[in-house]
């Protein structure tokens, strides 16, 4: 095959020269480092022989004719790229309108990806992850209000004295949560915040200590199955499981029940890949706390969850190579660099 560099003579690869699983991996670079997965994925996908093409919201630009991509100093048009597929791999902070519009880009583009714009933003945005699902029959929710404004009389009536005000979105490991009292919720009104009532999760007894630590668990779901399970484990005296509050993680076994509720909140909002943070009450009853639409796996401290997650990170690399190859029996791809 001929390669030509100049604007003229366009650079072009069809399909049959391409690799079988020809995907690409979009993902954020914080001070030089990935998202959350995304070292670890690109790293297995290399070690399986299947090297992904890395790119970047800020490598989209608006051109005179239309949205390019930038990938190895070649520029290319959204509907002449040279993947099939996309697998998003963005932390919640960097969940932003431009990158998902991004990705919406690529879908318009007929590229696959593992998670639509649509259904990130359903499930990024708490609040309004809470009222789809409200909406659509789920019943498995703790009470939630928007707490942007002041809430009304009705409102407080139905909420409990303990509640938990959080960020709606952005954040992440325990940042932006607060819990408080229901009478200090003035206190609290802000913009891109929800206030929920505070539910008693069930706790267990530290062996060692005798003291009693607060238990959640996070569902990790692909393709409608769940895959693995972490069990989040407080800090003594804590209320919050996550890491950066002192929480520990453990492996657990799937319960069927949680696992039918997870899988069911993840498959209405329309996600192949997703962590669904679930809790039982002292009162039995199970209730969806969060859904993660790019959730964290970065449990290094945790040995225990290596060999878990590397099956995990190999069903999500096998799923959108699939995707490619599903794109690619239904499409000639002919991508030409346009500079």
């Amino acid at each position: 095959m001929l390669v030509h560099f100049g604007r003229k003579s366009p650079h072009k690869i069809h399909a049959t020269e391409l690799k079988p699983a020809h995907y690409a991996i979009l993902t954020t670079k914080i001070k030089g480092r990935y998202a959350p997965n995304a070292k670890y994925l690109i790293r297995l996908a290399k070690q399986t022989g299947s090297k992904p093409i890395v790119i970047y919201p800020e490598s989209f630009k608006k051109g005179p004719k239309g949205w390019v991509l930038t990938i190895a100093g070649k520029i290319y048009s959204l509907t002449h790229l040279p993947f099939f597929s996309v697998l998003p791999v963005i932390g919640a902070k960097q969940q932003t309108p431009f990158t998902l519009s991004i990705l919406q880009k690529l879908q318009d583009a007929n590229i696959s990806v593992l998670n639509s714009a649509e259904a990130i933003k359903k499930s990024d945005d708490k609040l309004k992850c809470y009222q789809f699902l409200k909406e659509h029959g789920f019943a498995n929710l703790p009470l939630t209000f928007d707490l942007s404004k002041e809430l009304s009389q009705k409102e407080l009536d139905q909420l409990p004295e303990d509640v938990v005000v959080k960020q709606a979105q952005g954040s992440s490991g325990g940042d932006g949560v607060w819990f408080v009292k229901k009478s200090e919720l003035s206190n609290h009104i802000a913009p891109n915040r929800l206030v929920q009532e505070q539910i008693a999760l069930e706790t267990e007894m530290n062996p060692a200590t005798g003291e009693k630590r607060v238990v959640d668990y996070r569902y990790f779901v692909i393709n409608g199955k769940t895959r693995m399970v972490a069990k989040n484990i407080s800090a003594p005296g804590e209320l919050a499981t996550n890491i950066k509050k002192g929480g520990g993680r453990e492996t657990a076994e799937i319960n069927m029940e949680m696992a039918a509720i997870a899988e069911e909140a993840v498959n209405r909002i329309g996600l192949k890949w997703a962590g669904v943070d679930i809790g039982r009450s002292v009162n039995g009853e199970i209730y969806v706390l969060e859904v993660n639409p790019t959730p964290s796996m970065l449990y290094d401290a945790f040995p225990a969850f290596h060999h878990a997650r590397i099956h995990l990170y190999r069903e999500i690399l096998n799923t959108v190579k699939s995707l490619a190859r599903g794109r690619q029996q239904k499409a000639t791809v002919n991508s030409k660099a346009i500079a």
